[in-house]
């Protein structure tokens, strides 16, 4: 569940958007403590986690993220949810062979930076192209659920996160929320 919020979607989108004006490849964790709803944001840019990011593609150190986001929470305690995001600024939420190539260790990265397996993981992609039109502040940043997304318009780009189970496989459901 995605909360309906323009602060979170504001927040997510410049995540995906690397923080910058960069075009390329990022990636980004969302993680909660409860099963199905994120509320903690991982900014994951600094370059020492890339071995390289281009606009289509990226390599990761995925260890490296894993134990960064596993740090910064207390006493080694674990999150129950954890959302794996990378980016792709071309607009397709189709994840690639590399991306389900390495989708069964980004899993077992985090599970070893927490010392559990004990907590939900899903993998997603952060979509966004430009959308060549100029939203209303108040038609930004207001999340619509799809099938296995949500998406939304932010100043420049059309966004949408997708989300799939730990391999890229089995597409989940997305759904905006008030709560």
């Amino acid at each position: 569940m995605f909360p309906d919020s323009r602060d979170f979607m504001q927040k997510v989108e410049a995540r995906g958007l690397n923080g910058a004006h960069n075009r390329v490849e990022t990636v980004y964790v969302l993680a909660g403590n409860s099963y199905t709803t994120p509320t903690d944001l991982f900014r994951l840019d600094n370059p020492s986690y890339y071995k390289s990011a281009t606009r289509r593609s990226v390599v990761s150190y995925g260890r490296k993220m894993a134990n960064k986001v596993a740090a910064l929470y207390p006493n080694g305690k674990a999150p129950k949810l954890l959302v794996r995001f990378h980016t792709h600024p071309g607009g397709s939420t189709r994840p690639s062979d590399a991306d389900r190539q390495s989708a069964a260790q980004v899993r077992d990265n985090f599970a070893d930076a927490f010392g559990t397996s004990d907590f939900e993981f899903f993998q997603g992609i952060h979509a966004y192209k430009d959308h060549g039109s100029n939203p209303s502040p108040s038609e930004r940043h207001s999340p619509t659920a799809r099938s296995n997304s949500v998406s939304w318009r932010g100043e420049q780009y059309r966004h949408e996160l997708a989300l799939f189970g730990p391999k890229f496989q089995n597409p989940r459901k997305a759904v905006v929320t008030d709560d």
